[in-house]
């Protein structure tokens, strides 16, 4: 979640990176182990602001994934729409770009794409073929490029 992530900021500012993808919301909308949508807003800020003062000309862009599938995943986070919601506000707030995947899996699954077999992590396969294509969209395209779907 985005507490784990602050832990990190270190390391990825050592690595000086051009691009820095973050998706936390999955982890931050768990019951159990996750955050409220304040302390989640207030993480990622952190975070953001972390790595625009440390490296200014890198390319920050928040990621909404898959939403959870099956009765256990979706009692975990039932909330997990607002953690989504959130990613989209911060994105247009706090100026960075905003890979909006979410919906995507949503069309992808309908179209007979397999679920999930735990419920919340899409094989490399399935990844491949909804997110992947849809990334490099988005970093060939003007830098605060926001995608949804």
């Amino acid at each position: 979640g985005s507490a784990w992530g602050l832990t990190r900021t270190g390391e990825v500012l050592a690595a000086a990176h051009d691009l820095v993808l973050i998706e936390f919301d999955v982890n931050d909308a768990d019951l159990f182990d996750g955050v409220s949508l304040a302390t989640s807003r207030a993480q990622h800020e952190d975070i953001l602001r972390r790595l625009r003062a440390a490296l200014p000309e890198a390319r920050l862009m928040l990621m909404t994934m898959s939403p959870v599938t099956g009765i256990a995943r979706h009692l975990q986070r039932p909330r997990l729409a607002a953690y989504d919601a959130l990613y989209r506000d911060l994105a247009a707030t706090q100026e960075v770009g905003l890979a909006d995947h979410a919906p995507r899996w949503h069309r992808a699954w309908a179209s007979g794409l397999a679920r999930p077999a735990d419920g919340l992590h899409p094989d490399g396969a399935a990844t491949a073929r909804v997110t992947v294509p849809a990334l490099l969209e988005l970093l060939t395209g003007p830098a605060g490029c926001v995608s949804s779907g």
